[in-house]
């Protein structure tokens, strides 16, 4: 969602047992069951210029897919909250002023 890609497509444990993937959409941060053969042509159709096939489209032909492959979504905004914070905590030891060393270039 943050490099903005329009759709992902992910590979899971049910993959194995049933060959289909889920299917989301940034915007709307929808998500979708599609068997993996028909992966590449949904999104060939999305993609498209000229297509008249939308999201809302994929959404009305396949089922619903809840976020985590079927896991609670945060229940509470504290939930949310510890959850990001912990996806925001730098590293254990790192320093806020240190910056990379890289090979070849003089630090500031």
């Amino acid at each position: 969602d943050e490099l903005g890609v329009p759709f992902a497509v992910t590979v899971d444990g049910q993959t194995l047992e049933d060959k289909s993937v889920t299917m989301r959409e940034r915007d709307s941060t929808k998500q979708i069951r599609v068997p993996s053969k028909d992966v590449v042509g949904i999104l060939q159709k999305l993609c498209a210029l000229r297509s008249t096939f939308t999201w809302k489209d994929a959404l009305a032909k396949y089922p619903a897919q809840e976020a985590g492959g079927g896991d609670k979504e945060p229940s509470s905004s504290s939930d949310a909250e510890k959850k990001d914070k912990r996806a925001n905590k730098p590293a254990k030891n790192a320093n806020a002023d240190s910056k990379p060393k890289v090979e070849g270039i003089p630090a500031d």
